[in-house]
Order: structure tokens, then sequence, then C-alpha cells
């Protein structure tokens, strides 16, 4: 996923990747301007199938479906809305009526439940100046409340530009785990997170009950360990003085209180 690409209809999608090894789903050209751009392209190789729902009518989104044969369906959105002080920038309430029109689709390409949804959205925002470490609704914006609306938590909690600022994003319903990294020449770092399929959940969940397993295994061993070394000291006391032994341990329970 890619946002600001500068491309427009000269550029080929095979000058940019190599099509016997990844598939471009979608492309969102910049108009005339410095800003702009946005690419959605998968490796070939990979188990998906993809389906492009953006809306042909704006170039600031894409959206693509992935369905995974074991994780399910899930909305991927990219974005990216140019610095507030270019004549380019979209005001936040048309980015979330596009944000709202792939989410309606994709409930309607797949005929899911609102709490069954499986959304991410992440790209450039330009919000340098936005606190997202709290309460999402902590600014009241039509992209907080669309957040909000949509169970979405901001994942990333580092710079994202050379500069210290954090301008890319990435929104999702479930904690992820993301970190960035330099590019090339890109004064934006490249942002790479994780999804865990449902295959990887199992092979998960195994392991950490294979972990509570021989964590269980190595207490019982330390219990027996003791009961072992006290059955051996009990044992010592015993061969050397078992007369002594025998009363000392029994002489509690053989006399009686005074009269």
């Amino acid at each position: 996923m890619l946002t600001e690409t500068w491309l427009d209809d000269s550029i080929s999608s095979s000058d940019i990747f190599p099509s016997s090894l990844f598939s471009v789903i979608s492309r969102a050209d910049r108009d005339l301007g410095k800003y702009g751009g946005l690419l959605f392209a998968y490796n070939s190789s990979l188990n998906l199938q993809l389906h492009d729902i953006s809306n042909p009518e704006q170039n600031f989104t894409v959206a693509c479906v992935v369905d995974h044969p074991t994780a399910g369906s899930l909305l991927l959105i990219v974005v990216y809305n140019p610095p507030v002080i270019s004549h380019y920038h979209i005001p936040e309430a048309s980015l979330v009526t596009h944000i709202c029109y792939c989410v309606s689709a994709f409930k309607g390409l797949r005929r899911i439940a609102s709490n069954e949804q499986n959304i991410i959205i992440l790209g450039d925002f330009n919000c340098p100046g936005r606190n997202w470490s709290t309460s999402i609704l902590s600014v009241d914006t039509p992209l907080n409340e669309c957040f909000f609306d949509l169970n979405l938590l901001q994942c990333l909690d580092e710079p994202t530009h050379v500069r210290g600022n954090t301008l890319d994003l990435v929104f999702s319903q479930r904690p992820i785990d993301c970190w960035v990294s330099p590019i090339g020449l890109s004064d934006h770092f490249s942002i790479q997170f994780l999804l865990a399929s449902g295959t990887d959940s199992i092979v998960t969940l195994l392991l950490q009950i294979v972990f509570l397993l021989s964590l269980v295994i190595v207490l019982m061993r330390k219990l027996l360990n003791f009961i072992l070394v006290i059955c051996i000291i009990m044992f010592s006391l015993l061969i050397q003085d078992p007369i002594l032994f025998l009363s000392g341990s029994t002489g509690s329970m053989l006399s009686a209180p005074e009269a």
C-alpha cells in the first residue's frame, strides 16, 4: 500500500511492479499538482482473493476487500490527505463520507453485521498536532467521531516522518503491532504490521497451552524434589537415633495435660 505515489496515467503499473510477482488491485492517481496518488498491490504468490471497492469519483482513498481462507474477510482502506496548508487538502467531512462509502460497500458485499466487521484504515492523514494516544473522542472532529463509531484504535505510537511527526496512522478494531523503518530517499518511514490468520491464532493458542503445561511440569518436579529432600532428612534422623526421633515426633501427642 503506497501513498503519495505522484503517478499519473502516463505511467503503467507494470513500470513499477513486475507483473509476474505483484498484482496491482487499485490505483488512484493524483490530479494536477504537487501531492497525491495511492496504490494497492499484493504479492501474487499469496493465497488471497482481493476485490476493489474504491469510490472512482475521488482519488484520496482506495479500498480493497481481502478474503483469506482461514482469517475471513478484511477491509483495508488507504488514505492520503495533503497538508492543511495545501489547497488540495480534503475537508475531514468529505474524507469521512468516502470512508463510510467503503464501509457500507464492504458490509453489503459480505452481508455482515456491524459487530462482525474487520476493518483497518491507514495512510497519511497529515494531522501532526492531534493526540491519538488518549481517547479517540478527545478531539471533536468528524474523523474522530467516525473512527469512534467504527470502534477503531490508533495502533502506531512512534514518529513516521524524519521531522519527528506522526503523520501516517494505522487504525484497527483489534490492537496490532506496528513498526516503522526508513525507506529510500523518502521523508516518510515505511510502516509494517502483521495480521494473524485463523491458523496462526490456533497455533499461538497451542503454543501457549504447551508452555503452561511445561510450566506445571517444572513446578511439580520442584515440589517432588522438595518432598524427596524432606523424606531423606527424616530418614537420616530416624537411622541416627530412632528412639529420639520417634519420641520427639510423638511426644506432643502422648503427653497429657497436667491436672
